[in-house]
């Protein structure tokens, strides 16, 4: 009985670690910029800056530009993982920061890959690490 407790724990440990060497992670690099899990493009928005952790985006602003959040934040090599962090906001969910800045989704990206609320009114952009603020 325990031998087969062992072999099903090392079958699980041994699955999760090939799914995270497979490449899937919760924040990867596509094209410059960063992405979700499925390819979504991930924004920032200049309002909430410098840097300073706080969402202003809420209510029929955070119905066009939900919060991105990711529990425990996998990524490839080429990012930093003490670059991501967690808030709470102040409508109580949580949400997911790159360098301080809370990351936000476009509801008009319908695709991966899409980019439409790049340059949005001049305070949305997607999150490009090499040039970031």
């Amino acid at each position: 009985m325990i031998k087969k407790v062992k072999k099903g724990i090392l079958a699980i440990v041994l699955g999760l670690l090939s799914a995270s060497l497979a490449g899937a992670y919760s924040v990867d690099m596509q094209n410059g910029h960063l992405v979700d899990e499925n390819g979504m493009t991930l924004y920032y928005f200049i309002n909430d800056g410098p840097g300073n952790g706080i969402s202003t985006c809420y209510g029929s602003c955070s119905l066009n530009w939900p919060p991105f959040y990711s529990s425990y934040v996998t990524m490839p090599d080429n990012l930093n993982s003490n670059d991501f962090r967690t808030i709470r906001r102040e409508d109580g969910k949580m949400q997911t920061t790159y360098r301080n800045w809370p990351i936000y989704y476009y509801s008009g990206d319908q695709n991966a890959g899409d980019t439409r609320g790049n340059g949005m009114d001049g305070l949305w952009s997607f999150i490009n690490p090499n040039s970031f603020p």
